[in-house]
């Protein structure tokens, strides 16, 4: 009968294997951490803009709607009333832009009620735009109103009022850009965005 012999290897891992294995785990574990770490950061970045894309189009469309109503007289008989005020358009020295809207949307031949009178005011200093003294959008870094009839500019110049012209304005075009909460963690760099829009006041010039 033939002796049959086990063998037993009892040898294991060698410290330099073991290192090497540990090694690898940590890069792989350094490999999966800054692909998350950069996932997180694009989404950040992402959300940035989705929030200033969003309270870019929610600021554009309540100042659409308020020039769309400006002028509206639906009295008999009508008011003759200038839906644009007199002083919109300028630029003081106190570093503000204004917008002033008038509207008689109940018919009552009068503007005493609520909205019916619409003030804008954009701060350039602190960013803060309001509409009737609450605060519409902070981050704003430029607001600008182009306003004309038949095609001719009645944009007033710079520290001068619309005047008489306010009556002649049939079309408003507005410009806003508004600048991110944060830096964006990609670059480092603030997030901004702009939208430009033209607005046809359908009581203006009735």
């Amino acid at each position: 009968m033939m002796n049959k012999t086990i063998l037993h290897d009892k040898s294991g891992l060698t410290l330099v294997e073991l290192m090497i294995v540990m090694v690898l785990s940590l890069l792989l574990m350094a490999a999966v951490y800054l692909a998350y770490q950069a996932h997180h950061i694009h989404s950040l970045s992402q959300e940035q803009v989705l929030t200033a894309q969003q309270d870019l189009r929610a600021v554009m469309d309540i100042l659409e709607r308020d020039i769309r109503n400006a002028g509206c007289d639906p009295a008999d008989p009508p008011m003759n009333l200038v839906g644009i005020s007199t002083t919109s358009g300028a630029f003081p020295s106190s570093n503000v832009t204004k917008l002033g809207l008038s509207m008689d949307l109940d018919g009552d031949s009068n503007t005493t009620g609520v909205d019916e009178v619409v003030s804008y005011i954009w701060n350039h200093s602190t960013g803060e735009l309001t509409r009737n003294g609450r605060v519409l959008a902070n981050g704003v870094t430029n607001l600008t109103f182009t306003y004309s009839s038949s095609g001719a500019d009645k944009t007033p110049a710079p520290n001068s009022q619309l005047g008489a012209a306010a009556s002649e304005v049939r079309t408003i075009e507005i410009t806003l850009e508004v600048r991110s909460d944060k830096p964006d963690p990609d670059t480092g760099n603030y997030i901004t965005r702009t939208f430009t829009r033209e607005v046809k006041g359908r009581n203006l010039g009735l």
